[in-house]
């Protein structure tokens, strides 16, 4: 159960009927900002997103479970990957440095029963941050963390 911000009723998003409801009503009553009618301009397109939306969060709570029992953390991270041009000021600071990062996604904890598997899917070791990593190439962060969940449920 949640409470809205807005208004005291308690909405319950934590039942797919629920969730269903609450989201029907945001669809059918759009707000300025909301872009859902326009992704999805027909009631049963947005259902089936509402479909495989509601499968998914069912997934990733079963995921976070096992996450969880293995004491494992899947998360993202910004890491230097080269600095160049930089002076040293008094201090010991850096001016006019440039500098680029990747953003990588990381797994740490537990990882030694998995490692191997975790090789498999092209992470690698970073004694430094005694972490996993695989570095983010294509697509967005967001999904880059997707795929890692789908990645972990495999070899958990």
């Amino acid at each position: 159960m949640t409470t809205s911000n807005t208004t005291n009723e308690t909405l319950d998003i934590e039942t797919k009927e629920g969730f269903f409801n609450f989201m029907m009503n945001a669809w059918e009553n759009p707000s300025e900002t909301s872009t859902a009618r326009e992704k999805y301009p027909t009631r049963e397109s947005f259902e089936s997103h509402l479909e495989k939306t509601w499968e998914r969060m069912e997934f990733l709570k079963v995921v976070r479970e096992k996450v969880d029992a293995a004491k494992i953390e899947i998360g993202t991270d910004k890491f230097l990957v080269k600095m160049w041009d930089a002076e040293m000021v008094w201090g010991g600071h850096l001016k006019n440095a440039k500098v680029r990062y990747r953003w990588d996604v990381t797994i740490k904890g537990n990882t030694f029963p998995i490692k191997d598997s975790l090789k498999s899917l092209n992470f690698r070791w970073c004694p430094q941050r005694k972490a996993w990593f695989r570095p983010i190439t294509e697509g967005s962060i967001a999904d880059a963390l997707s795929q890692a969940w789908d990645d972990i449920w495999l070899v958990l």
